[in-house]
């Protein structure tokens, strides 16, 4: 896998930027004494208050469960907490060797727990830091977490000294997990890598790595799993998907090794629905044995690679001649910024700008862009905006420490040109309206946003989107990268087109997850629309438009799937428009494929 972006970065904030730095709370890295209530101290300081809990490097010795504050309010807590380390590397959290209620694999304990249904766990996130469990803690699990909407585990090494523990990251301990984005995770020791279960609402993988497992990989059971980018050094197989459940897996991008003992096993284990792209194997019995009780493609794939494979169904579905493949636009990752020295930063406190005073900040937040600096940063608090913000000149990073970003009428945030070819907006919670506009031909990157209203462009510059819940989105002519977005307006009752547009782009999306009537996808203009992995949960009254309309352009949705409980489904899944001629896909004609090529 490599070094990966945050896997060496210092991540360093301003002292006047609302983090709380847990050594303020009384722990103490590297002095081999318990740290478990001081950081717990700095978790409780402030509840579900969109607050990162900020670890300098250091070893951080812990003997019990840290544990995602409460709150007061019932059913609406263990959420908006950001666990943040200084670097992946540098900052470890280690559970004591040998630590009392952690030596029963029958009765397992995590060291971090971010709290449990329902799926109000907004914007939690675990980040550049390193989970050690330690020696002689068999019953140990490395971190049990929970996000929805917008919310994520990024650059965090989760790792077992002796080989020792249940599991790494549980994704299983409760219903209601997701949409969330897990990216640059290593998980090494333990008896499996990753439990994912239940059917509720979809979860993103980017750059996994897995290592030195004692009995699985990964398992997931009910779960719809989107993965990007998956590398396993094992002697045992690497994925499971269970049968009874509906479960559904997309990887693609993927290098599985067996080591000593794996010729006996398929490196994937499949029993529901799965699409592959791109998967090497070595040392295994072959890449995939599917089970699915007579059903679909059995018994799988006896080579050591494969291209592309369907679990159900010869080819795609489709409406049109299509290749009888996906579409398999090019993928690019987002590019990186520097994280610049603090010297190089700004924030409106410096321009006369006061949070949660409910004044008018836009002046002060102009300023701070306009000051030179080439980052601005908006300090932990409410912000209020009305009118244009531009963001121009030398800045190329605007971040909020979880800060939220709050509309007086409506308000615009414009992405105008500036020195930097590349500008990166993050961390940001957006209330009211403030629409998005990006009028540039610079490469923009959102990143762990809550977009509050619509996103549009008159530029043509590259956007990459990570972890983002917002929108509706007008895509114009524009190379659209996504990850995790989340997008949940009724544009039945809107004068929204849908839900997204691709207006003559190039759009392509690895986790997409919707909710509500209305059209998800429009693509027009000759536009390339790519979905890789999808959730769609139809919630709400009867849906009397298209879930995806694609008028003489090209469309691919592979591993997209959808839920309803209310038995008003989607009426029509795909409606393709192609010499003027409309035909149209029900939701039952698509069955269990998982795959539509339209293009």
């Amino acid at each position: 896998m490599g070094k990966t972006p945050g896997e060496y970065t210092d991540i360093v904030f301003p002292k006047d930027s609302g983090v709380l730095d847990v050594t303020r709370y009384g722990a103490v890295p590297n002095d081999n004494k318990d740290d478990t209530a001081a950081i717990q101290k700095a978790l409780n300081q402030e509840a579900n208050g969109n607050r990162i809990i900020y670890l300098p490097k250091g070893t951080y010795l812990i003997s019990d469960r840290l544990n995602w504050p409460q709150g007061d309010r019932s059913g609406l807590e263990h959420k908006r907490t950001i666990l943040q380390g200084q670097s992946r590397q540098g900052t470890v959290i280690k559970l004591k060797d040998g630590a009392v209620g952690y030596q029963n694999p029958k009765a397992p304990k995590a060291l971090i727990w971010t709290g449990e249904a329902p799926a109000q766990r907004f914007r939690n996130a675990i980040r550049n830091l390193t989970v050690n469990t330690g020696r002689k803690n068999p019953g140990a699990i490395g971190i049990q977490f929970i996000a929805n909407n917008q919310g994520e585990l990024r650059d965090v090494t989760i790792t077992s000294e002796d080989g020792q523990g249940v599991m790494g990251l549980d994704l299983s301990y409760t219903d209601e997990i997701g949409p969330m984005l897990v990216s640059h995770l290593l998980v090494s020791g333990f008896d499996y890598g990753i439990k994912s279960s239940w059917p509720t609402a979809s979860i993103t993988f980017e750059k996994i790595v897995l290592n030195k497992q004692n009995v699985l990989g990964w398992e997931n059971f009910g779960q719809t799993i989107f993965i990007k980018g998956l590398r396993s050094h094992n002697a045992v197989p690497v994925l499971r998907n269970l049968k009874d459940s509906p479960g559904s897996v997309v990887l693609v991008d993927a290098e599985l090794i067996g080591t000593a003992g794996a010729s006996k096993y398929p490196a994937l284990q499949n029993e529901k629905q799965m699409f592959l792209r791109n998967i090497k194997t070595s040392g295994y019995a072959n890449v995939v044995q599917h089970q699915d009780k007579g059903r679909g493609n059995e018994p799988g794939v006896a080579a050591a690679s494969v291209s592309e494979w369907l679990s159900h169904g010869d080819k795609p579905v489709t409406l049109s001649k299509s290749r009888p493949t996906s579409l398999n636009l090019p993928m690019q990752d987002p590019p990186e910024i520097p994280w610049d020295a603090l010297g190089q930063w700004a924030s409106p406190l410096e321009f006369g700008g006061v949070p949660n005073d409910e004044q008018d900040d836009t002046a002060a937040i102009q300023a701070a862009i306009d000051s030179g600096a080439t980052t601005v940063y908006l300090p932990n608090g409410t912000w209020r905006i009305r009118g244009n913000l531009i963001v121009r000149q030398n800045v190329r990073r605007l971040i909020g420490t979880e800060a939220t970003l709050s509309s007086q009428d409506s308000a615009t945030l414009q992405i105008a040109n500036g020195k930097s070819s590349i500008v990166k907006l993050e961390r940001l919670d957006t209330r009211g309206i403030i629409n998005l506009s990006h009028d540039s031909e610079r490469t923009l990157v959102l990143s762990s946003l809550t977009l509050s209203s619509k996103y549009s462009n008159t530029g043509r510059g590259d956007i990459f989107i990570e972890n983002v819940v917002g929108g509706p989105f007008y895509f114009r002519q524009q190379n659209v990268w996504a990850r995790q977005l989340n997008q949940e307006t009724n544009t039945e009752e809107t004068a929204d087109e849908a839900k997204i547009v691709n207006d003559g782009g190039s759009l392509w999306i690895l986790g997409l997850k919707t909710e509500r009537a209305g059209t998800i996808i429009k693509t027009i203009n000759q536009g390339k629309t790519e979905v890789i992995g999808g959730f769609i949960y139809s919630t709400g009254g009867s849906k009397m438009k298209p879930a995806f309309v694609n008028q003489e352009s090209s469309l691919s949705l592979a591993g997209v799937v959808e839920r309803n409980f209310n038995n008003q489904p989607f009426r029509i899944w795909v409606e393709a428009i192609h010499g003027g001629k409309s035909q149209t896909l029900t939701p039952k004609q698509r069955e269990t494929a998982p795959l539509f090529a339209d293009y």
